[in-house]
């Protein structure tokens, strides 16, 4: 049961900072990106941009190319890994209560650990 933990968490892990799609172009979504982002959004927020419909900021794809992103963009992508993020940490925690539950050695081998991620 451990051991299945244990991977349950890579898995949580990796489908949680996989890059995540939105528009054309997909953008990073580990703990740094996500920082960034959240603090780029927080800024545009606090200095007025958020009803300035010409403000705009450049920011790396994941694939290293640059894009403007208005407000409503950014808000958007925002979102989108904050919503990858929450569905990676809840998908973990349903995986990890069905161990809990398992009370066989065929239960734990019957849990399935690659469908359900976002």
């Amino acid at each position: 049961a451990e051991d299945l933990a244990a991977k349950v968490k890579e898995k949580r892990t990796q489908h949680a900072r996989k890059p995540v799609a939105y528009g054309d172009h997909e953008f990073d979504a580990d703990a740094e990106a996500q920082q960034k982002l959240t603090g780029k959004l927080t800024y545009a927020q606090a200095a007025g941009k958020d009803t300035d419909s010409t403000w705009s900021v450049g920011w790396k794809t994941a694939d290293n190319n640059y894009v403007q992103l208005s407000y409503d963009d950014l808000a958007a992508v925002v979102q989108a890994v904050n919503t990858q993020v929450q569905a990676a940490y809840n998908r973990e925690a349903e995986l990890l209560s069905k161990i809990e539950q398992a009370t066989t050695i065929d239960g734990l081998e019957a849990i399935d650990l690659t469908s359900g991620w976002p």
